[in-house]
């Protein structure tokens, strides 16, 4: 298997921080790009016939945005899992590939057939105007681009994961900014294309929009069906429903938010998607990484066939040996050998499966470098953890790596912002101080928000014996479209107060 260089890094202290910084850096910089593409597409359709005429289009744009966070980037927790574990190298593959891509896709048609719903809903509440066409043109449109999307990022997602397998790199680390450039900006243009494509069809054709629902239910049905048979998709079937619905919900207010604010700052759309896109990157890297390595300690302690992926098996190997001492009572330092410390796997998976533990006792005593699940679990803990920014300030690996996130968070906000304006200015104009400050510090402070989130819902969901691959990620993207949403509008708010713009002479 091909290493990169930076693999050689050492797996723990500041090497295993700049070997995330390596990986991380450069996908979240390229993903901003992607982004600041789909900010402008956003700044550009808004004032298209169809977006003016169909306003409930405006307010389901988060929702189908965030859809990618939602679906791609729990495929993509779930395939790095899958390949640490080795089970994308034999003929499990395509199993595993094809109840994968069943699932996504009848989760993505009924996602967007809801979506589409609640646009619906509130626009009415808001107008009590009732319109059959406008209806029909938005469930066909998020319905269509939905599953058009989620079957494109998936197979990318698919290939991406096999990709960084092979280079040595930890799909942890690129999976979600990946699927955030594509997802944006892929999901928007299809969106802003099938909207126009169908609005302008003839009226025979536009009534034909029915029966392109009933083929995508009918589709919907099977591919939901299959999956629900397969052992690798049955538990997202089960219980990966609600945090996508609960998700949809945050992002369906965000789009509230942003129809309205967009009606006093016009400006604001090219940089919704890379204020909402950029933090929920971050989180679901957190969320993604936290889960990995509660699913390594415990497949380590339970004896199962886990082969890490290089450069990240010795800080793993290192780890088990930690939890099998402490659960076990046993000074278990002697299966460390070598200069670098470096442990027998197999000695691990003997001592492992000699050890007398449950499913359940190596469930909720794990205590590795990142999270301790030992801990007392309450609303008052919770509360104490997120009032002193438990998971970022302090020692150990985690909070070095939380402090790489937001780190990440501020030159990237100003680079993408940066970006932004050139484009909207042609190339004559920067971003004025006050805007740059306003910008990033809204930024900052979501992606604080989110890293406290991701890292109180993994522990929640794991203690629940619920995968958070399949849970966190939505609810980090959701809540990242909320609360994104909610700080730039309150940027822009700071900046009409202040009489200043994004750039000389913009206006808001």
């Amino acid at each position: 298997m091909a290493v990169s260089e930076h693999a050689a890094l050492p797996t723990t202290g500041l090497g295993s921080l700049l070997k995330d910084l390596v990986e991380v850096g450069p996908t979240f910089l390229i993903a901003g790009f992607g982004m600041v593409v789909a900010g402008c597409l956003l700044d550009s359709v808004q004032n298209w016939p169809v977006f003016q005429e169909v306003t409930e289009l405006l307010i389901m744009v988060p929702a189908l945005l965030g859809l990618k966070g939602n679906l791609e980037m729990t495929l993509g927790a779930r395939l790095g899992s899958y390949a640490n574990n080795k089970k994308l190298d034999g003929e499990e593959f395509w199993p595993i590939v094809t109840s994968n891509l069943m699932a996504i896709q009848c989760q993505a048609i009924v996602v967007g057939f809801v979506a589409a719903l609640i646009a619906t809903f509130e626009s009415y509440v808001s107008n009590s105007v009732w319109s059959t066409p406008d209806f029909l043109l938005l469930c066909a449109s998020a319905v269509t681009a939905a599953s058009l999307a989620s079957f494109i990022l998936s197979v990318m997602m698919i290939s991406i994961v096999l990709m960084a397998r092979r280079f040595g790199i930890d799909p942890d680390n690129i999976t979600a900014p990946i699927a955030g450039m594509l997802g944006d900006f892929c999901t928007l243009g299809l969106l802003s294309g099938l909207a126009t494509g169908f609005w302008y069809l003839p009226a025979p054709l536009f009534d034909g929009l029915f029966i392109l629902l009933l083929v995508y239910f009918v589709v919907a049905a099977i591919c939901g069906y299959y999956a629900c048979k397969s052992e690798y998709t049955i538990e997202i079937m089960k219980y990966g429903w609600y945090p996508v619905l609960a998700s949809m919900m945050l992002s369906a207010c965000a789009g509230t938010i942003m129809e309205r604010a967009l009606a006093r700052f016009p400006r604001m759309a090219s940089f919704s998607p890379v204020m909402n896109g950029g933090g929920g990157n971050l989180g679901s890297i957190l969320a993604s990484k936290l889960s990995t390595d509660l699913a390594e300690a415990r497949s380590d302690l339970l004896g199962e066939d886990y082969v890490p992926v290089l450069p990240v098996a010795l800080g793993t190997m290192r780890k088990s040996i930690v939890n099998l001492s402490r659960i076990s009572g046993e000074n278990l330092e002697p299966l460390l050998a070598g200069p670098y410390k470096q442990p027998s796997l197999m000695s691990i998976q003997e001592t492992a499966r000699d050890s007398p533990f449950s499913k359940k006792q190596a469930h909720t005593a794990l205590r590795t470098s990142w999270i301790d699940m030992t801990e007392e679990r309450s609303p008052k803990h919770y509360a104490k953890e997120w009032l002193t920014l438990h998971g970022i300030i302090g020692e150990g690996e985690m909070r070095r790596f939380t402090r790489l996130l937001l780190f990440l968070c501020v030159p990237g906000s100003v680079i993408f912002s940066g970006m932004i304006v050139g484009v909207q200015s042609r190339w004559s104009a920067l971003p004025t101080p006050l805007f740059l400050i306003a910008f990033v510090t809204a930024a900052f402070i979501q992606v604080c928000i989110l890293i406290m989130a991701a890292r109180t819902a993994v522990v929640i969901f794991w203690e629940k014996e619920i995968d958070p691959d399949n849970c966190v990620s939505p609810l980090v993207c959701g809540l990242g479209d909320l609360v994104g949403t909610a700080f730039l509008s309150l940027a822009f708010c700071f900046l009409a107060h202040e009489h200043g713009e994004p750039w000389s002479g913009s206006g808001l």
